[in-house]
């Protein structure tokens, strides 16, 4: 008897192992704040890796190259999808979660919370930057030309100076709504495969 229950917790614990534990679902209120931890971990890392590269960039004297900058914060999103997606959707930028709410594939009563988490994420990232290195290489602002408003936002708060901050605001979300315009123009009402997406779930 003993060998049998010794065998079947043996078994249980590979099946964990291999499949890992269920993640709860993804609309239940009660694990919310998983999800809100998630996307400011989330964004953190994200906005750490892509404004320190500039930062290490200026502080070595440019040792990094242009494709390294470029490189890692992909790996870096790719690895928080990879751990963190399944919990939050791993949006990490507030375009993305306002367009999945636009074509009704994510609760427009979650946005608030998932787009202050992000900015809390991004600011926190910054600081950390800031205490870490001061005001070197403009703590990896960006020039008008990026994605993500949270990434600009955060080191243009930190460092003072929200003279274009407006711009990675006004054009990601623009875009992201024109992008839903789109969509529904080619898709039509939204989609499982959608809301699956905004979930960070194949299934």
């Amino acid at each position: 008897m003993e060998i049998v229950q010794s065998e079947t917790a043996v078994s249980s614990q590979q099946h964990r192992m291999l499949h890992g534990s269920p993640i709860p679902d993804f609309l239940e209120t009660a694990h919310e704040w998983r999800r809100l931890f998630a996307e400011t971990w989330g964004t953190f890392l994200l906005v750490v890796v892509a404004a320190g590269a500039a930062v290490i960039g200026a502080r070595s004297g440019e040792a990094i190259s242009l494709a390294m900058k470029v490189v890692a914060p992909g790996l870096m999103v790719m690895a928080i999808i990879y751990f963190m997606g399944a919990v939050s959707g791993a949006h990490l930028n507030p375009a993305v979660t306002l367009a999945f709410a636009a074509r009704r594939n994510f609760p427009w009563s979650r946005v608030p919370g998932y787009i202050a988490a992000q900015i809390v994420g991004g600011v926190a990232a910054a600081s950390f930057l800031w205490a870490m290195f001061g005001a070197t290489g403009s703590l990896g602002a960006t020039s008008p030309a990026s994605m993500n408003p949270v990434r600009s936002f955060a080191p243009d708060l930190i460092r003072g100076d929200m003279s274009t901050t407006w711009i990675y605001v006004a054009g990601p979300v623009l875009g992201a709504l024109i992008a839903v315009g789109f969509e529904w123009i080619l898709k039509g009402k939204p989609t499982d495969a959608g809301s699956l997406t905004a979930r960070g779930s194949l299934k």
